[in-house]
């Protein structure tokens, strides 16, 4: 005989209503997604509505007392000063001083990198007349690859390369003058 507890196996449902299960499923996951993303986007469109009104309303303002970012319900930092009261003309320029002013841009130094090609060097430095012939160790980028990158002021200077101690012209700038080569810095425009 068969034991009363024991479970009868559920019949099988047929195909066409499993399909209809799975279909049902389907549908209401993608109603639940599409819910989801369209409340978010409810939420950032309102928050950013929000926002842009609360801006106008404080540009729109007479405030002249300094606004606090807690008092204006903005995040915390700097204060923030708003006020209608324009601050006032620019001061005139004086065209006789512009015509007799010395061009300062034209004298502001520039970063010149220089690059010595010597796959033997252990080391290498470079000296000229702009850094008072002082040499300044040069950095190996990669294998035979040596730089240094110095500021230097607009106009004509000799340098050199010192490979092993030995005075090398650069083999790059046909300029040359004895065992220095010359570089010549022209001042912007």
């Amino acid at each position: 005989m068969a034991d009363p507890q024991e479970q009868q196996p559920q019949p099988l449902k047929p195909r066409d209503q499993q399909g209809r299960d799975k279909t049902k499923l389907q549908i209401i996951i993608v109603l639940s997604l599409s819910v989801s993303f369209l409340s978010g986007y409810t939420a950032a469109y309102r928050y950013h509505r929000l926002e842009r009104k609360r801006t106008q309303d404080l540009l729109k303002a007479k405030i002249t007392r300094p606004v606090t970012p807690k008092s204006a319900g903005l995040p915390q930092g700097p204060t923030i000063i708003i006020s209608s009261q324009p601050v006032g003309p620019p001061p005139a320029l004086d065209i006789e001083k512009a015509k007799t002013a010395v061009d300062t841009k034209s004298l502001l130094p520039r970063h010149i990198l220089f690059t010595c090609v010597n796959y033997r060097a252990k080391e290498v430095f470079l000296a000229g007349e702009f850094n008072s012939w002082s040499p300044i160790k040069m950095n190996k980028e990669k294998p035979g690859t040596w730089r240094a990158g110095i500021e230097i002021t607009p106009g004509t200077y000799r340098y050199h390369y010192l490979v092993e101690g030995k005075k090398t012209p650069d083999q790059y700038n046909p300029r040359r003058e004895g065992n220095s080569s010359i570089l010549i810095i022209e001042p912007l425009k």
